[in-house]
């Protein structure tokens, strides 16, 4: 009788860590954060009183799973009465977290930027980069949980087309502007994204501006000579020049990234009120009639 007692008893136990664990993820996926630490913490402290055999009927340590990591990452970092609770079920079953060593916030394993200062947990070379950047805009940024996508999204920006964040500006305080540039033998191409303080619910960058400084080309003996005989061919006079490096839509066809694909071109005045475009062939320094 004492045997059958122990196994229903044992039964018991799975049953009541299945129960716990079950309406944890339910409360979970339906955003009920409160409620699903608390079953969580009952999932916890039951999965303490069993043995190895009753373990081995579970999956291979459930608490690996990424909603527990992120789920305890919240509790932790919201610092009230259950950021113990949460600690303690981090270190009792080995919870994948990264701490940040600047706040002391925790994420799971698999974030690269905290979300509060913006530091980065990864190792590129862009990472000293996107620290100094994470320091100047907490001077800067009014709302700080806009810190991070801001540093995230400027590096991708500059890993897009190897361009270099040159200067953060603000034109007013409303806007600060983040400005990009991108050298070329014959000319920089310059972007400025501007963020919005008070309105960036969707990108973060809502608006960009694209300008090219054509110093360089110009001053090139090559380049005058074919600007002169077109000049001199045609009657037409040079107005400007125009183009270079360019911007495009990424991969989810919402948000822009730069890139790498170089347009550069002529626009001359043909003295009855149209426009003639050339285009600049980079390589011998010529311009030929846009077909």
């Amino acid at each position: 009788m004492g045997y059958l007692k122990d196994e229903e008893d044992e039964e018991e136990k799975l049953e009541s860590f299945r129960f716990y664990f079950t309406q944890f993820h339910g409360d979970f996926m339906t955003q009920k954060y409160d409620t699903a630490f608390n079953f969580l913490k009952g999932a916890s402290e039951t999965y303490q009183d069993l043995d190895s055999y009753q373990r081995s009927q579970l999956s291979d340590n459930p608490f690996s799973h990424p909603f527990v990591a992120e789920l305890c990452s919240k509790i932790y970092n919201l610092r009230d009465e259950r950021q113990l609770d949460a600690s303690k079920i981090i270190k009792r079953h080995n919870v994948a977290v990264v701490i940040c060593d600047n706040c002391k916030n925790i994420y799971p394993k698999d974030i690269e930027r905290c979300a509060n200062c913006g530091k980065s947990f990864v190792n590129s070379p862009y990472d000293e980069a996107a620290d100094k950047l994470a320091e100047i805009l907490q001077r800067i940024v009014y709302d700080k949980s806009a810190i991070a996508p801001l540093v995230t999204r400027s590096m991708i920006l500059m890993k897009s087309n190897y361009s270099v964040l040159t200067a953060i500006e603000e034109p007013d305080l409303l806007n600060v502007d983040f400005v990009f540039e991108k050298e070329h033998e014959y000319f920089k191409t310059t972007y400025t994204c501007q963020f919005n303080q008070e309105y960036h619910e969707t990108r973060i960058f809502e608006e960009f501006d694209i300008t090219h400084d054509h110093t360089r080309l110009l001053s090139e003996k090559a380049f005058q000579e074919s600007i002169r005989e077109t000049e001199k061919r045609t009657g037409f006079r040079v107005i400007e020049c125009d183009g270079g490096y360019g911007a495009n839509l990424d991969e989810n066809r919402y948000d822009f990234i730069f890139t790498d694909e170089i347009y550069v071109f002529a626009r001359f005045d043909m003295g009855n009120g149209n426009t003639a475009v050339y285009d600049v062939d980079l390589d011998n320094l010529k311009i030929q009639l846009r077909d």
